[in-house]
């Protein structure tokens, strides 16, 4: 399993309980099944600190297993990585709930060597490479020793937690992501965290793919629903959630994707573009008819309205009137919502060069960029409203957060991108740090 992402509801109870409860059901369901031991590629936690309640009784299954004798192997993902701290992870891992599975070591030449830990009831040998921050441990791969990987005897499986260029979905095409080759081949089973998708490239209805050295490449996607709107508006709209069961022997004999009942939900999307507000509330007044008690209501509100701002939906009243019609969650995204008074106003009113070095500022404000910032990189000129900077830094603050992406991790890429436009070079303490 993968991307459990426990701790991602913090402001919705109902989400946060079911999710919890979604988590005891995956594990009385390996229970059951009599498993040898767990595998979690990445993510277990929402955050690298949760709080402490989920961490509490996350414990409390953990301790269970246990005492049943069976091991959990788990991979640092991108949201279980914390800079400059310990994160949970390992704490349950020094504590023997769970065993981490271990960083390689550098070998001479700056190589990575794996490093396996062996599961003594299976003698199945597995490592991996934990994640990062987004896209921070993409050249990481490529210092595998792949040779060494290779020779290991036995059965082999390789955890990851990022995404692949050959099974990328096309709407994470912007997400950064690495080619299968950095893998080391011949392993008996890869698996796969990160991508929110339940996917594979199937031959024959079985879980193979056509990369020669590389036959089982699996991602379980999230267990639950996986955090912000995307995730939610997709488990909403009928998007299967859970993890692989896989036997094996000497082989891989059998993949059996085991889906979770996480809840019953709707998703509707409204597209504003040119409609009036009248138009956009009667819809919205439709939607309010609906009967969504114990559900999740996830609600899309895009567009260029005709006539109206944004404003005159009023959101809040709306979430109100919602709420009191029982449902488990309500999750509503208007942030692609904007409004063509609004914008004739603007453009009326200033040239495309008053436009571009206002909305420069603006953006550059929303990354909380100080004066310190930039005397610490020597970006003053940046100060300057009349800065040659301003154009060739504009396209990079604009551009939007991508699906899956947490806040932080939109900022330091963002960041990332736009010293590199600008060959500024920098460490990653540094990046993280503005």
């Amino acid at each position: 399993m993968s991307d459990i992402h426990l701790g991602a509801h913090p402001t919705m109870p109902g989400m946060e309980k079911r999710e919890m409860e979604i988590f005891k059901t995956a594990i009385r369901k390996c229970i059951s099944l009599h498993v040898d031991f767990i595998l979690i590629s990445g993510d277990f936690f929402d955050e690298g600190i949760p709080n402490l309640d989920v961490v509490k009784e996350t414990a409390s299954v953990l301790f269970n297993l246990k005492n049943l004798n069976i091991p959990v192997y788990v991979l640092y993902g991108s949201h279980d990585y914390t800079v400059g701290t310990t994160s949970v992870i390992d704490i349950l891992d020094a504590g023997g709930l769970i065993t981490k599975i271990p960083d390689p070591s550098k070998k001479d030449q700056g190589k990575l060597n794996l490093q396996f830990v062996q599961d003594e009831k299976t003698n199945a040998k597995i490592t991996g490479l934990r994640a990062r921050k987004q896209g921070i441990e993409k050249h990481f791969y490529d210092q595998i020793d792949i040779s060494s990987a290779e020779s290991e005897n036995g059965f082999k499986i390789f955890a990851f937690h990022c995404a692949l260029d050959e099974y990328k979905p096309v709407h994470l095409s912007q997400m950064e992501s690495t080619k299968i080759s950095s893998f080391p081949k011949y392993f008996n089973y890869y698996a796969g965290g990160h991508i929110h998708n339940s996917g594979y490239t199937g031959k024959n209805g079985k879980y193979m793919n056509d990369f020669p050295g590389y036959d089982i490449v699996t991602f379980p996607g999230p267990l639950f629903t996986g955090h912000g709107f995307n995730d939610i508006s997709e488990t909403a709209g009928g998007n299967k959630r859970g993890f692989f069961i896989v036997n094996f022997t000497k082989n891989v004999e059998d993949v059996t994707f085991i889906e979770m009942d996480c809840f019953d939900g709707e998703y509707v999307k409204i597209n504003c573009d040119h409609k009036s507000i009248e138009s956009i509330k009667d819809e919205l007044n439709e939607i309010i008819s609906h009967d969504i008690n114990g559900k999740v209501l996830a609600l899309e509100i895009s567009g260029t309205l005709k006539t109206g701002k944004k404003s005159d939906l009023q959101i809040s009243e709306l979430r109100t009137k919602l709420s009191q019609k029982l449902p488990l969650a309500i999750y509503i995204n208007h942030n692609q919502l904007k409004s063509e008074e609004f914008s004739a106003v603007h453009t009326d009113t200033r040239n495309r060069s008053d436009i571009e070095k206002i909305s420069f500022k603006e953006n550059l404000d929303n990354f909380n960029i100080s004066v310190h910032d930039l005397e610490k990189f020597g970006l003053t000129e940046l100060l300057d409203k009349t800065s040659t900077f301003q154009s060739q830094l504009l396209k990079i603050l604009t551009q939007e957060i991508l699906s899956n992406e947490r806040k932080d991790d939109y900022r330091s890429r963002i960041h990332k991108a736009s010293f590199k436009s600008l060959k500024i070079t920098f460490a990653e303490d540094d990046v993280n740090d503005t």
